[in-house]
C-alpha cells in the first residue's frame, strides 16, 4: 500500500489556506516564481479575508493607508488616509484580478484538518464537506485574528433579540431605531459605537477595560494624488518610516539598561501618557463620571491603542449609556449585570474578541499533524509558541505560516505577510531545484532562532507588563495564556526582509520520495 502511495501525485503542488491579504500575497509570489499548480482556499464565499468578512457599520483601516497596501502594488487612488473596508476589499480584489489569481481561488472551502503523509510526501487536507485534498506544500495564509469568539455568558442562547458580531455582521439586519447593547470596547467595537450611535434609539456600552482611543483625522487624499503618482515616492516614504522602526528596534535590543532603570523609564512614560490622555478626555467628554470610566489604568503600550475621533464624543449623546459593571448573564430580553440590574435590548453586538495566532489554546489538538504523528497544537501548548523565522517548525515538513509566532515585525500587515510569502516561496523553490519532495527546517537552526527571539522579546516586554499591577492584570493579546509575548519579531526590519528572501539553503533538510518497486506497480496495475 505504501508503494502505491509513493507512486501517486498530489492534487496540487501548493495549497494556500486563506484568501485574504496573506493568500493573495502568496499567490502573487508563487506566480512570479513560475509555480502555477496551486489553489487558494477560503471558507468564505469570496476572497478578501478580513475585508470580506468584516462589513459592520463604520469599518475602516486604522493604519494610514499609504502603509497599508502591498509593496508590489501601491495605489495612488485612495480616497482617504483611512479608507473604508469596502474600498480596501475592492483594492484586494483588484490586485488579485490584475495578477491572474481568479482561477486559483476555491471559495466556500474550509480546511478542518491537515495531516502529513510521510509515505507520499504530501499533505492530506480534510475539508468540511467531507472531501480530501492533497498538496505537496501547504502555505497557511490565515490571519492573526482567526475566528470571532463569544465570551461565555450564561443564557446567551436564550436571548430572543438580534445578535450581531463584528466578524459575522449581517448587513441585512436593521439596527436603526432599535435599543442596542454592545459588549466590549476593542477596536471593532470603537468603530461600531461611533457609527451607529446617531442612528439607534438607545445604545448601552458594556465596558470591561477602557481603551486608549487616539484622535484620527481622516483627510481626503485627492489634493495630494499627483504626489502619490510620483514613481518611488511612496516606497521611499515607507523605507524612511521603517528605518526609524528599525533603529528603535535595534536600540531597544542592544541597549544595556538595568531592569530597575527600564522600570523607571517605562513608569515615567506611562505616567506622562496618562496625564496627557486625561487632559484629552477633558476636551472630548463632558460628564465627569464617564471621563473617569473611560480613563485607562494601564500603560498605552499594554494593549493595541485604537484610533477614532468620534468615539469619545459619542458618550456626550443623550441616547448613549456607559456601563462598567460586569455582564452576569443574558435573559430572553437582554442583559443582567453583576448587581442585578436588567437591561432590555432589541439587538446585542458581541464584540468580545477573536481566537489569536499567538495563543496556543486557540489551536485545536489534532488539527495539524506532522511527521510521526507530531501534533503542532500539542507542541505549542507544551513548549510555547515558536517557529523558525515565524514560518516553519521541525517535524512539520513542507508547511509554512504567514502569521506564525513572532511574525509582527513592521507597521503594515501587508509587509508581514509578504515577508512570510517570500520565505515560503523561496523555500519551495529550493526544494524544487534540488529535485526533492520534502523539506524540514533543521532543529538546531529553529532552536537558535527561537532562543534569540524569546530572550529579546522577553527582555523588552516582560518588565513593562510587570511594572504595575494595572499592566500586569490587563488582558491583552500581546501576552498569551502562558505569560509569553510571541507577537513581535525583533532584531531589525530590513534584516528580516533580507533573511526571508535569501536564507541559506542549508537551514532546511531535504528528502526525496522513495521510488516505487516496479513489480508491485505492475501487479497493482
Amino acid at each position: 500500500m505504501a508503494d502505491d502511495l509513493t507512486a501517486a501525485e498530489p492534487d496540487h503542488e501548493v495549497v494556500v489556506i486563506g484568501a485574504g491579504p496573506g493568500g493573495i500575497a502568496a499567490g502573487v509570489k508563487l506566480r512570479r516564481a513560475g509555480i502555477d499548480d496551486f489553489v487558494i482556499l477560503d471558507r468564505s464565499d469570496a476572497p478578501g479575508g478580513t475585508w470580506q468578512h468584516y462589513v459592520y457599520p463604520g469599518i475602516s483601516v486604522d493604519t494610514p493607508v499609504l502603509f497599508y497596501q502591498f509593496t508590489f502594488a501601491p495605489n495612488p487612488d485612495w480616497t482617504r488616509l483611512f479608507p473604508s473596508g469596502a474600498e480596501l476589499q475592492a483594492y484586494h480584489l483588484g490586485i488579485a484580478a490584475e495578477h491572474g489569481l481568479g482561477p486559483h481561488f476555491r471559495v466556500n472551502t474550509e480546511v478542518l484538518r491537515e495531516v502529513w503523509d510521510d509515505d507520499a510526501h504530501y499533505w492530506r487536507l480534510h475539508l468540511a464537506d467531507g472531501r480530501e485534498l492533497t498538496a505537496r506544500f501547504v502555505i497557511s495564509g490565515v490571519g492573526p485574528f482567526i475566528t470571532p469568539k463569544d465570551a461565555p455568558f450564561p443564557g446567551l442562547d436564550s436571548y430572543r433579540g438580534i445578535v450581531q458580531r463584528p466578524g459575522r455582521w449581517n448587513p441585512r439586519l436593521e439596527h436603526r431605531g432599535l435599543r442596542v447593547g454592545i459588549v466590549g470596547t476593542g477596536a471593532s467595537a470603537v468603530q461600531i459605537i461611533a457609527a451607529i450611535a446617531p442612528e439607534v434609539r438607545s445604545l448601552t456600552v458594556f465596558q470591561r477595560t477602557p481603551p486608549w482611543c487616539l484622535p484620527r483625522p481622516n483627510p481626503r487624499l485627492a489634493p495630494i494624488r499627483p504626489l502619490l503618482r510620483i514613481p518611488g515616492l511612496v516606497p521611499a516614504l515607507r523605507r524612511t518610516v521603517l528605518s526609524v522602526v528599525d533603529a528603535a528596534s535595534e536600540l531597544a535590543v542592544r541597549a544595556e539598561v538595568s531592569e530597575a532603570g527600564y522600570e523607571r523609564a517605562t513608569g515615567a512614560f506611562d505616567a506622562a501618557c496618562r496625564k496627557l490622555y486625561r487632559g484629552y478626555l477633558f476636551t472630548r467628554v463632558r460628564d465627569k463620571r464617564n471621563r473617569d470610566a473611560l480613563m485607562p489604568a494601564y500603560g498605552p503600550l499594554v494593549k493595541r491603542p485604537t484610533a477614532n475621533s468620534r468615539f469619545l464624543p459619542t458618550f456626550n449623546r443623550d441616547n448613549v449609556e456607559l456601563v462598567t459593571e460586569s455582564v452576569d448573564h443574558f435573559t430572553e430580553t437582554g442583559i443582567v449585570t453583576g448587581s442585578g440590574v436588567a437591561h432590555e435590548f432589541d439587538m446585542v453586538v458581541m464584540a468580545t474578541g477573536h481566537d489569536m495566532y499567538s495563543e496556543p489554546l486557540d489551536y485545536k489538538l489534532g488539527q495539524i499533524v506532522g511527521r510521526d504523528g507530531f501534533d503542532l497544537a500539542g507542541f505549542w501548548r507544551e513548549r510555547g509558541m515558536q517557529a523558525f523565522d515565524s514560518v516553519s517548525v521541525p517535524r512539520v515538513p513542507n508547511r509554512f505560516m504567514l502569521s506564525g509566532p513572532y511574525s509582527w515585525y513592521a507597521v503594515d500587515w501587508h509587509e508581514i505577510v509578504e515577508r512570510g510569502a517570500d520565505h515560503a516561496v523561496h523555500a519551495i523553490s529550493l526544494c524544487r531545484e534540488r529535485g526533492m519532495t520534502a523539506m524540514e527546517v533543521r532543529q538546531d537552526v529553529h532552536d537558535a532562532f527561537h532562543a534569540e527571539q524569546y530572550r529579546a522579546v522577553r527582555r523588552l516586554f516582560s518588565p513593562y507588563f510587570a511594572r504595575s499591577a494595572a499592566n500586569a492584570k490587563t488582558n491583552t493579546y500581546y501576552r498569551n495564556s502562558q505569560g509569553e509575548f510571541p507577537f513581535p519579531m525583533v532584531g531589525g526590519v530590513f534584516a528580516a526582509e533580507r533573511r526571508a528572501r535569501d536564507f541559506p539553503p542549508g537551514v532546511y533538510r531535504y528528502r526525496k520520495i522513495a521510488a516505487p518497486v516496479p513489480a508491485l506497480v505492475e501487479a497493482a496495475s
